[in-house]
């Protein structure tokens, strides 16, 4: 029988569930892993993120899946914004002062007790104060002088809770993974798409990210962004649907020489 999905972006270790699901993978999970992944970390076990025996696994993909893109549904167009947004001289001393912080850690600390994601975290979520005002400005202007309706997503659910008391004049609707039931989600969802309470909807790419049709909204915001691009189409995908009949403007907000540099991939 047919199962439509989202294809898996990261892990091939994650496919496994899939396959078993289907029938198609009848060897345990840790025979599928030793074959196709390379195994090391702590214990020795866990899987690197590097991979062996692809050809023999795409083609068993292959003769499974019939793979249809998007470009058969002759959907309109994307349009890419970029803004950027200068810090204020406050904002620029306090970013040099967490920066300043983390490498002392480094310098000083033990280094197998630093970890630099968390310290990446830490830069991205100050420079996401600092984009509110951009998205405030931005909102502001596609609701009051375009009638545009807007969505709004971003890896991490603080900025959006800052976003969200700067936007209470358009009371903006916001799903983030503090909302555990499906329902719940659907609820909010529902409100934006069908019942048009807000013309704003606001949500982490891990919470609303995949599954949902926003065909409402004809703007994509992003606070910021995954590191995984894919992650990242995905969720501006939510907008371009089949129904869709006018173009999605997607825009990027930069903090200009700061950590969100980094991370500006479309």
């Amino acid at each position: 029988f047919p199962v439509t999905i989202t294809p898996i972006t990261k892990r091939i270790d994650k496919s496994w569930s899939m396959l078993n699901w289907m029938g198609i993978e009848n060897s345990t999970y840790w025979n599928f892993v030793k074959r196709y992944c390379y195994l090391g970390g702590y214990t020795g076990w866990e899987p690197t993120g590097e991979y062996k025996n692809l050809d023999e696994l795409h083609e068993r993909f292959d003769r499974y899946q019939i793979r249809r893109t998007k470009d058969i549904l002759k959907l309109p167009p994307k349009i890419y914004q970029t803004i950027y947004v200068e810090m204020t001289k406050d904002e620029r001393n306090e970013y040099t002062q967490i920066k300043r912080g983390i490498l002392r850690d480094i310098e000083s600390g033990d280094v197998r007790f630093i970890n630099p994601a968390v310290a990446t975290i830490k830069l991205r979520l100050f420079t996401d104060k600092i984009k509110t005002r951009a998205l405030k400005n931005t909102i502001t202007s596609l609701i009051e002088d375009n009638e545009q309706h807007c969505v709004v997503f971003s890896m991490y659910k603080e900025g959006l809770y800052i976003l969200q008391e700067e936007l209470k004049d358009f009371k903006p609707l916001l799903l983030t993974g503090d909302i555990l039931k499906a329902k719940d989600k659907q609820k909010v969802i529902k409100a934006f798409q069908d019942e048009k309470e807000s013309n704003v909807l606001m949500g982490t790419i891990q919470a609303m990210g995949t599954g949902y049709t926003l065909t409402r909204a004809s703007y994509v915001n992003f606070l910021n962004k995954s590191w995984t691009v894919t992650d990242n189409i995905q969720a501006e995908d939510r907008c371009r649907r089949r129904g869709t009949t006018g173009s999605v403007t997607v825009i990027s907000y930069i903090v200009k020489n700061s950590v969100a540099d980094i991370v500006t991939g479309k």
